[in-house]
């Protein structure tokens, strides 16, 4: 077994990421804050896969009860009604704010679990296992819970911190290809916005990233989760701008998320937002015109879009776009790129986005 950690001093809370090998097998690390009683949501993806050997590796550490909810996976599950549910199986077992909630699973999971644990009997306590990679680089840590509405992606949310992330890169090496090669948009967008070391060593090691060698996940997880450990530190809920820095390609991506009814996933969408959103900074005068097409290269490599290549209504998209959390009366609040690894915000108007959507694709 080979694992690191680190603290993330969040404003409201301080707890410990811990990122390695076979860590499911022995959850030794979260001894101390477990309670009595657990309940465990999952989705029906990773049920089969962890939830019995998580269930018995509990019992072992004399947890009297375990209890377990299994929602349908994917985007779908990211309601009010999944909400729902799972206050409902809480309040069946009389669950109490001494018991702990675990979210073992994806982004969906994570942000319906976390949500649901900040608000039923007004807080219960939290741990993250993520199981894809957009959920072990990302949405695991930070606090940020979400459920989606027809108007737009994490339209009602809180923000409510972890006891403890737990990402076992083990559990990284069951997803489809699909669904890991949308993971490494989420990688990729730390490298352009914040890390060129890292932009650089997914320029290099192609191979060793597509054949998901456990030294390179280990590092590309641990990287990427300081990161954002370091920005919600400085900007736990988005007060001082910092953190939307973390949204690089993430306005346009939302956008297209809901515009293709899910046709794109999260990685997918996010990755086309990276082009478009780095062809904007091009536009504004903040970007050198052949990085673009350096960021290109690298999402094309791993298999991920650059351009639009499905049927999108303009108005409905304009109007998703205007729906936005960034929104100011401006515009909406956006990073963009002035080189790799480096961002600038800037307040840029729905119908730019738009523009430039139209012409990323025309020009491909």
């Amino acid at each position: 077994m080979v694992r690191t950690q680190f603290s993330v001093a969040a404003l409201s809370r301080r707890y410990t990421v811990f990122v390695g090998d076979r860590l499911l097998e022995s959850p030794d690390m979260i001894l101390d804050c477990l309670p009595r009683r657990v309940f465990i949501v999952t989705d029906s993806n990773v049920a089969g896969l962890y939830l019995e050997e998580l269930c018995q590796r509990l019992r072992e550490y004399n947890v009297v009860e375990v209890h377990s909810e299994v929602i349908p996976a994917g985007e779908q599950s990211k309601t009010l009604q999944t909400a729902e549910r799972l206050y409902a199986f809480l309040a069946e077992h009389s669950a109490s704010r001494t018991d702990m909630l675990i979210a073992l699973g994806g982004g969906v999971v994570g942000d319906v679990t976390g949500f649901v644990a900040s608000t039923f009997k007004r807080g219960l306590p939290l741990v993250q296992i993520p199981t894809t990679l957009v959920a072990q680089v990302d949405s695991s840590l930070g606090g940020k819970t979400g459920i989606n509405l027809s108007s737009g992606k994490n339209v009602v949310g809180t923000f409510y911190q972890p006891e403890i992330v737990l990402a076992d890169i083990d559990t990284l090496t069951t997803l489809p290809e699909r669904e890991y090669v949308s993971g490494l948009a989420e990688v990729i967008k730390y490298g352009v916005a914040m890390d060129p070391r890292l932009f650089r060593f997914l320029e290099s090691n192609h191979k060793r990233v597509t054949q998901r060698e456990s030294s390179v996940l280990r590092y590309i997880v641990e990287r990427c989760l300081r990161h954002k450990a370091r920005v919600v530190e400085r900007d736990e809920r988005e007060e001082r701008g910092e953190r939307e820095i973390l949204n690089f390609g993430h306005t346009v991506g939302h956008a297209l998320e809901i515009c293709s009814h899910l046709q794109y996933s999260h990685g997918e969408a996010v990755a086309i937002g990276i082009v478009c959103e780095a062809l904007l900074s091009v536009n504004q005068g903040l970007l050198d015109p052949g990085v673009p097409e350096r960021i290109r290269t690298l999402l094309s490599a791993f298999g991920l879009p650059t351009h639009v290549e499905v049927d999108i209504v303009p108005r409905i998209l304009n109007g998703v776009f205007r729906q936005d959390k960034k929104t100011r009366m401006e515009g909406i609040q956006t990073p963009l790129l002035r080189d790799i690894g480096h961002v600038k915000m800037q307040i840029v108007r729905p119908e730019l986005f738009l523009d430039q959507l139209t012409r990323c694709e025309e020009s491909c």
